[in-house]
């Protein structure tokens, strides 16, 4: 008997807690929570889970088809060894969480004295007070279409579009974005109840898979206690196949460490700041406990059809404030964004790189950063009509590494602002189509500008009034073709940096309106071609043939590949974005570009 217990005391040593771990389940339909949560005899609702405190290595899993109208709480942090897992089990759609109510048609009935204002009484439930009371925050939804807060029912009557909830009488007055009677035009309305539909709030060690996440009015999954000083952040949380669908501000509010969210997805957001948001605001007044830092967002995809008037921030993928060590990997957005990347009030971030991003919907600017340190900008594809100002803006960042990328249309490509520092390069990318210049640089240091093509555009390269940023600046190995001017520079001064091995053709003027003879006497560009480049095919497929005089007239940039990656052949580097080998490399594109990147 005695080798019995020892037998037994040393098979726990060897089977720590995660051997005594349970799975639970959750059925809406079917369930009850006076059962044990069994597959077989399941948990009925969200309140159930929310108030269990779990065991590391425990999982709760909710039942496909099903809809749960409160927020997921998470209430237990797991160990590294024992994750705490959320999911999904059965046949059907994912589950859906849902912190709101829906009205039916039936709710509804016309208030008196006003034109075009419904009203209905919800409910008593969730953080109403609270929503309403918050100047900013407080709306309802018409189907997946963000209504506009108001104060007053007079208010509501004059804006198709608006909402207004009364405290005091506990009454939803609405006015349909038609302008038509929610009786019978046949459209869903969800008043949301709590600010968020997913919070780790301050839990570790949590994974959370295959769930829907519906109408909060704020935050739709937020990893920290929903802004409420202090804040208590999470660590070691990964956020897989999670679909927002509707949110009025972040769909993804990350703030944390050592955070993944893979294959998420938002649809008709139109919030007012950001889908995907990564922030810090431990230096910025709020308390957050700790720093955010470690974050990647991969395969994920930003979808928003709708922008509300007076939105002038609404971000698919963003930085704000101070994380470090973010990426983003092969992201996709489509549909109505102001940008498709953005990072604002980022003074101290650093380390920041997107790597693939695929850009198709309507944006003012593609990507805006202000600020920061370490950024790298590879990989993005920007379609002809995917935006209205410009592709990549930006302003005051230390470091930073803009290549491999391929954009196409907008007024401009990529346009550097003054105050950049430290090293800048723009290399290897594939600029075509805009309508002022390829590749503005208003000032600041800009270190290295090599290896890009410049396409169909008035201007190939600018360099503006600061006379330090063309001073300061190799513009080497760069082909201009179907240009009105390849290379100019603001100022009677000519540029003191190295520019050399560039080539141009079919460009009226090699720069400033003037010849490459004329830069030559200013003793720029004395390598330099003025040369047909023979491209295998103009403006879909830039790799030399075997004739193109651009072939090892280059000079070595210090890279360590091409556009695809391949080292040098020959004797030298090429003239352009690939250095021929004989062989086939991937064509431009917004769509397969993300492939040298998977």
């Amino acid at each position: 008997m005695r080798r019995f217990f020892v037998l037994l005391f040393f098979i726990f040593l060897a089977f720590p807690v995660a051997a005594w771990s349970h799975s639970y389940y959750v059925d809406a339909v079917n369930g009850d929570d006076s059962n044990p949560g069994t597959i077989v005899s399941p948990w009925q609702s969200i309140g159930k889970v929310d108030l269990t405190a779990f065991q590391p290595g425990d999982s709760i899993y909710f039942k496909r088809g099903t809809a749960y109208w409160l927020p997921l709480l998470v209430s237990s942090s797991g160990t590294a060894d024992n994750w705490i897992t959320y999911g999904a089990y059965g046949e059907g759609d994912d589950p859906a969480i849902i912190p709101a109510y829906g009205f039916t048609a039936g709710e509804w009935s016309k208030t008196i004295g006003f034109t075009n204002v419904y009203q209905a009484t919800p409910p008593g439930a969730g953080d109403l007070d609270s929503i309403w009371d918050n100047s900013t925050q407080g709306t309802a939804y018409e189907d997946t279409r963000w209504m506009m807060k108001k104060y007053n029912i007079a208010d509501v009557d004059s804006t198709p579009g608006s909402v207004y909830w009364d405290s005091a009488t506990n009454t939803c007055y609405l006015h349909a974005f038609d302008s038509d009677s929610p009786m019978t035009n046949g459209h869903n309305y969800v008043l949301p109840y709590w600010m968020y539909a997913i919070s780790t709030e301050g839990q570790d060690y949590v994974r959370i898979q295959d769930i829907d996440a519906r109408f909060p009015v704020n935050h739709t999954v937020i990893t920290c206690n929903a802004f409420v000083a202090p804040l208590d952040v999470s660590t070691n949380v990964i956020l897989k196949n999670i679909d927002v669908l509707a949110t009025c501000h972040n769909a993804f509010s990350i703030l944390g460490q050592n955070i993944m969210l893979d294959h998420c997805r938002t649809t008709y957001t139109s919030g007012d700041n950001g889908d995907f948001v990564i922030a810090d605001v431990s230096t910025e007044g709020a308390g957050q406990d700790k720093p955010t830092t470690n974050i990647t967002v991969k395969n994920c995809d930003a979808a928003n059809n709708f922008l509300w008037p007076g939105v002038t921030d609404l971000t698919a993928f963003k930085i704000e404030y101070n994380p470090t060590n973010v990426t983003f990997e092969n992201n996709t957005v489509s549909g109505v964004y102001t940008y498709a990347f953005g990072a604002s009030y980022a003074v101290a971030s650093e380390t920041v790189v997107v790597n693939g991003l695929d850009i198709t919907g309507l944006t003012d600017l593609a990507v805006n950063v202000n600020l920061g340190k370490d950024f790298t900008l590879q990989g993005i594809g920007i379609d002809s009509g995917s935006t209205a100002t410009g592709g990549i803006y930006i302003n005051a960042v230390e470091n930073l590494d803009i290549s491999k990328n391929s954009i196409h249309g907008g007024g401009f490509s990529i346009y550097l602002n003054g105050a950049s520092t430290g090293t800048v390069r723009v290399h290897h990318n594939i600029l075509d189509g805009a309508t002022d210049a390829c590749l503005v640089v208003a000032g600041g240091l800009v270190n290295q500008v090599d290896n890009n093509i410049l396409y169909d555009s008035p201007v190939g390269v600018v360099f503006g009034e600061d006379q330090a940023a063309s001073a300061n600046t190799a513009l080497r190995n760069n082909i201009a073709y179907g240009c009105t001017n390849a290379y100019s520079f603001y100022g009677s001064t000519a540029p003191t940096g190295a520019w050399d091995y560039n080539l141009a053709y079919d460009c009226t003027y090699w720069g400033n309106n003037t010849s490459l003879a004329v830069y030559q006497l200013l003793g720029l560009d004395l390598n330099s071609l003025e040369a047909d480049p023979k491209f295998e095919t103009v403006g879909t497929d830039w790799r030399l043939r075997a004739d193109s005089p651009a072939i090892d007239a280059g000079i070595d940039g210090g890279y360590t590949g091409d556009y695809a990656g391949h080292g040098m052949h020959g004797n030298a580097w090429d003239i352009g974005i690939y250095d021929f080998n004989g062989a086939s490399a991937l064509m431009r594109g917004a769509k397969t570009i993300g492939a040298l990147f998977r």
